[in-house]
């Protein structure tokens, strides 16, 4: 057995560690800055040119720089038009040598397997060596596979269209992801909506599988799937996101937890999806934040808006798995459109989640609860509908609702390890579940506690 920190569910969470959360939150064009996570503090772009080239393979190698641009004349492009200089990101230092191709059209072929393969001419992002992120026509890549009598591109398709139409905070499993992985997504945490400039998607942390085996930290890995605004192109980045919560083989884990992982498998991998919700960004490796800030980064050009794609709603197998909701996410900050919540109350929700906010007192009409280390006690509230909470020596998650400056608190689940007596675990999440409304008295934040409860006050 390694000497690894390992949280594993029986029922209960055995081992639990303190967590504070960390985010970076950006909104829109992500212009980094000199933080804790070490993220690069200029985004001025160095180009190098590409030597002309005739082929659809050709490719462009440049120096690992803080923001990626890819330039040559003449440019290799699309048989629409999209060219590699076109599409451009910042790379976060997650690859020392990033590599742009146009890669020629496969036909589809269902002869070989683990599935099906094929795609047309698209763009290609190799992160030393390896593709990471990808730009296909939307149109051409359908009409291959309809053609074929395969679906599958369609169906992944209207099921991201309704996703980003509806922002569910627990959606159904498996969540889409192109090109489709030959293997089940049946897990899933993390999950949140991120625009870039030119589109949005879903990102996520996921695992795809053949059958319910024990979750390993190699396994996970940072999925967003992404349409621009004009639904022209797929946007799709994938990568590595390993964390010390998990094994790394099977061999950690004893006995008795591979007996309640075959004999709960279900349970099992819900509860692996709520532990990547509440580990903070720092926990992963690379952190989470650089990796939502390539996504943030990401220039594809388009026009007009994204359609809300079909109404009618997608079929639900029988005993689907849910997503948890997010608990504790890089989401960048942003704010929803105005109609939510409403326009006058857009900027107090812009700042509801800007921080970890730190329980610093409950001012009661009779008397005033302070609290001995607010650093203990805090909440994160992300942009879809879900917040995260350490409450001592516990952590936990929930969901929120907003209207205007009405909020309101429920579902916190959290761990159930005793603090000691002069604990004020219980009484926080207590008092969470009485919120009624929320303000903003310079840079703390006020819960208006129902029934006069009071009044919880939160510093950054």
């Amino acid at each position: 057995m390694k000497n690894r920190t390992v949280i594993f569910f029986v029922g209960m969470v055995l081992t639990i560690v303190m967590l504070t959360p960390v985010v970076s939150a950006q909104t829109g064009t992500v212009t980094p800055t000199a933080t804790a996570q070490g993220l690069p503090t200029s985004a001025a772009p160095e180009t190098a040119a590409i030597g002309p080239t005739a082929v659809m393979t050709e490719t462009a190698t440049i120096k690992p720089t803080a923001a990626v641009t890819l330039t040559a004349t003449p440019v290799p492009m699309l048989p629409g038009g999209l060219r590699l200089d076109d599409v451009t990101f910042n790379s976060y230092d997650l690859g020392k040598e990033i590599e742009g191709i146009v890669v020629s059209a496969a036909p589809y072929d269902n002869s070989e397997p683990p599935g099906p393969v094929g795609a047309p001419a698209h763009l290609a992002y190799e992160f030393d060596g390896i593709t990471r992120l990808k730009v296909i026509p939307v149109e051409d890549y359908q009409a291959q596979w309809n053609a074929a009598g395969d679906n599958t591109i369609s169906q992944s398709l209207a099921q991201l269209r309704a996703l980003l139409r509806d922002k569910p905070a627990s959606p159904r499993l498996p969540l889409p992801f192109l090109p489709p992985v030959p293997a089940t997504n049946d897990v899933a945490g993390r999950v949140r909506y991120l625009d870039f400039n030119g589109g949005s998607g879903i990102a996520y942390l996921g695992r795809w599988s053949q059958d319910a085996s024990p979750v390993l930290a190699s396994q996970i890995l940072y999925s967003f799937l992404g349409l621009t605004n004009d639904g022209k192109y797929i946007v799709s980045f994938q990568y590595p996101a390993s964390t010390s919560f998990l094994p790394d083989d099977i061999s950690d884990l004893l006995p008795e937890h591979l007996a309640y992982i075959e004999a709960n498998p279900k349970t099992y991998l819900q509860q692996t999806s709520s532990l990547l919700n509440v580990l903070p960004n720092s926990a992963y490796g690379p952190d989470l934040s650089r990796l939502d800030g390539l996504v943030f980064s990401i220039t594809v050009p388009s026009e007009g808006t994204l359609s809300p794609g079909p109404t009618e709603a997608l079929p639900t197998p029988e005993g689907t798995q849910t997503a948890p909701a997010p608990a504790e996410t890089a989401d960048g900050g942003q704010v929803p459109p105005a109609s939510t919540p409403i326009a006058a109350a857009a900027e107090d929700y812009r700042l509801l989640l800007s921080a970890d906010w730190r329980w610093l007192e409950t001012a009661a009409p009779t008397e005033t609860l302070a609290v001995p280390d607010p650093s203990l006690y805090t909440i994160r509230f992300n942009n879809a509908n879900g917040f995260g909470i350490t409450a001592d020596c516990n952590i936990g998650a929930g969901n929120y609702s907003i209207s205007g400056n009405t909020l309101t608190i429920k579902n916190i689940q959290a761990t159930l390890v005793y603090c000691g007596d002069e604990s004020l675990d219980q009484t926080f999440t207590a008092q969470l579940l009485q919120a009624a409304n929320y303000s903003f008295e310079g840079d703390t934040l006020l819960i208006q506690l129902g029934n006069d409860g009071g009044t919880m006050k939160f510093g950054q």
